[in-house]
């Protein structure tokens, strides 16, 4: 897919989500209105928009990544364009969906769809999480084994250090001792060279 071509993919999708949401918003006033027919219709136009942006997000997402001649802020700006839709679609699919569930049973939890969820049915979404709850699992355990190996790099840090103060403390008494010594043999060599001086004096 080229750049142009991209771009046109990327705009039509932003067509499809403002009539969507403006749809949405009509709906408000004819359910305000009590004019149910022009309420399910446009309920219904707005689920098609949402379904096309559904079907076809994905695959501009993928070809993002693939398009030829692209600096990288333009990349960036068509990435953060394609993340602004994909949050409206959410947004414009919860407003739907809690549409489709006000009248449900008191209490249940409104089950917003993706357009990763779209096209899957009840036992490929199950799988969906069954995957991510898997993919989540194995993350904690690589992050264990980091805190583990940091751990023991630490407690081998710890142990070098004890082994270097005590090698430390070894070496200062030894340098106390030398000093000792030093200052004592200093005083007799000042002591016999004034007795030295003294002797030729006399």
């Amino acid at each position: 897919m080229s750049a142009l071509d991209w771009s046109r993919e990327q705009e039509d999708l932003r067509r499809y989500l403002d009539s969507a949401k403006n749809d949405l918003d009509k709906m408000v006033g004819y359910e305000r209105d009590g004019m149910r027919e022009q309420y399910i219709t446009l309920k219904r136009e707005a689920r098609k928009k949402l379904k096309q942006v559904a079907i076809r997000y994905p695959k501009l997402e993928k070809q993002l990544q693939q398009t030829q001649g692209l600096t990288d802020g333009e990349l960036r700006r068509r990435a953060k364009e394609l993340k602004k839709l994909g949050r409206e679609y959410k947004e414009y699919k919860a407003l739907l969906e809690n549409k489709n569930n006000e009248r449900g049973v008191s209490g249940r939890e409104n089950i917003v769809e993706s357009h990763e969820t779209m096209d899957l049915n009840n036992q490929q979404i199950k799988q969906l999480h069954v995957d991510r709850r898997q993919q989540q699992d194995e993350d904690l355990d690589d992050i264990l084994k980091g805190v583990k190996r940091i751990n023991n790099i630490t407690y081998d840090i710890n142990t070098e250090l004890e082994r270097q103060d005590v090698i430390i403390d070894e070496i200062d008494d030894k340098m106390t001792t030398a000093n000792r010594k030093v200052s004592t043999n200093v005083k007799r060599v000042e002591f016999l060279n004034k007795k030295s001086k003294d002797k030729g004096c006399c």
